[in-house]
């Protein structure tokens, strides 16, 4: 459990359950360099870790990308007067523990042979 505040409020919140929704989060906010896109993200990453509790819109990733769905947190947060800045640090810090939950390369390497080689002989 990790621990935000936005506005005057705490709220204790919880990792995303989808690693592909961390992923695509991830590398959307890795390639961009354009502040709004950034913006959404923060708030799309706040809306993620924040689910749990029903705050803001639940994320559809077969419906919607990341800045789609960052557009409608964002316009929720600000409606709630949480400031942009706020938007910014908190989401940042979200995208950051997202981006350290990847799978890391010394893990691939632990499990690289999980899946039988086709000529290995599994499954004769």
């Amino acid at each position: 459990m990790k621990n935000i505040t936005l506005g005057k409020k705490s709220f204790e919140v919880q990792k995303p359950d989808s690693l592909a929704s961390v992923f695509e989060f991830v590398i959307a906010w890795s390639t961009s360099d354009n502040s709004i896109t950034n913006a959404r993200l923060c708030a799309g990453a706040i809306g993620l870790y924040l689910d749990s509790l029903a705050i803001l819109p639940k994320y559809k990733p077969m419906k919607e990308t990341p800045t789609g769905y960052g557009y409608k947190c964002l316009e929720r947060l600000l409606s709630l007067k949480v400031q942009g800045s706020e938007v910014f640090e908190v989401g940042t810090s979200l995208l950051t523990d997202m981006a350290q939950n990847l799978p890391r390369s010394e893990e691939i390497e632990e499990k690289k042979d999980f899946f039988p080689s086709p000529d290995s002989g599994a499954g004769s």
